[in-house]
């Protein structure tokens, strides 16, 4: 599925952030986050999720969309395949990735006031 897809769109829940990469690079890198092995959701609250990601086709289509978490300790992916969710662990660059994103929202906002 996603090596047909060459865009991602994110959005961070109540956050205020969304954002568009275009290149199945960038699909290719997001999936590069995910562990091979089940999330530890210990700190994680069921069915609640800080954001979620869209892989489209050229054709803005959507192809798979995927929920996550980043913050106080819980990071995981959930994805949807054949009508079952699997929570798998996402990896520190994933965390890094997010965290950079989360910084760059700071700087802005500290900038403009």
């Amino acid at each position: 599925i996603l090596s047909g897809c060459v865009k991602v769109e994110y959005l961070l829940y109540n956050m205020g952030i969304t954002f568009e990469s275009e290149s199945n690079e960038e699909v290719m890198r997001f999936y590069s986050y995910i562990l091979d092995q089940p999330a530890n959701s210990t700190n994680c609250k069921p069915g609640k999720y800080d954001g979620s990601v869209v892989f489209k086709d050229a054709n803005g289509d959507i192809k798979l969309g995927m929920e996550f978490n980043i913050l106080n300790g819980c990071a995981r992916v959930s994805i949807p395949l054949n009508g079952k969710k699997y929570e798998q662990q996402m990896n520190e660059n994933g965390l890094s990735f997010f965290n950079q994103v989360l910084r760059m929202k700071a700087k802005a906002e500290t900038e403009q006031h």
